[in-house]
């Protein structure tokens, strides 16, 4: 007999579905980590996007359940979205980069996503 902790982890998450970057219109972004260890303003590559969260690739490891404030610029378009996010997960993905996962709190507006992949950076 499984215990209700078990059901509750074999649930599955509800969430939008995360849209890979396009690979011809990179973006970067700025993270400001609150914390007092390490440098406070990072910059990053946005791998992946949702209304709820993004993954990130770093040349630093950011820890798990680190509030970060995330700034996004796409100035050929006029849209920039500042927002705070949690890192969900940190990874080492080779010798030079690590790849955060992020909710961000509040989520963005439909509208922000549909426009970025109305101009061509979200595979949708």
């Amino acid at each position: 007999m499984s215990t209700s902790a078990e059901r509750e982890a074999s649930r599955p998450i509800n969430r939008p579905p995360r849209v890979e970057m396009t690979e011809s219109r990179k973006c970067s972004v700025v993270i400001e980590r609150h914390q007092e260890q390490g440098a406070n303003r990072v910059q990053g590559r946005l791998l992946d996007l949702s209304r709820s969260g993004v993954k990130i690739a770093l040349d630093c490891c950011i820890p798990f359940d680190e509030t970060v404030t995330l700034t996004a610029e796409f100035p050929e378009i006029h849209v920039e979205f500042k927002v705070l996010a949690d890192v969900l997960w940190s990874r080492q993905s080779d010798n030079d980069t690590w790849l955060i996962g992020c909710s961000f709190k509040p989520g963005l507006p439909n509208e922000t996503v549909d426009q970025l992949a109305n101009e061509g950076y979200l595979e949708r």
